[in-house]
């Protein structure tokens, strides 16, 4: 036997499974879809936008300097303070 608290709350589930499976019967989809076309296509070329800035931040921060080689012999020494 389950537990009174269950039981309880058993018809108000069944009452709210009823109202999630229920869909409007006048909603046209293909209509929904062209409207919803221009918001999605200016998502997508705001993220494009951004991909290439992004794109362009890394070859910018990376212009094709490499670090010169370290000669030890002209590198100055430092010595801790003590």
């Amino acid at each position: 036997m389950p537990p009174a608290a269950l039981t309880e709350w058993t018809p108000q589930l069944k009452h709210l499974e009823q109202e999630a499976n229920i869909a409007p019967h006048d909603t046209n989809t293909e209509r929904e879809a062209r409207r919803h076309r221009p918001a999605l296509l200016g998502i997508a070329a705001a993220l494009v936008f951004v991909l290439l800035l992004f794109l362009g931040y890394l070859f910018y921060e990376t212009d094709g300097e490499t670090d010169r080689p370290v000669d030890s012999s002209t590198m100055e020494t430092q010595t801790a303070p003590q």
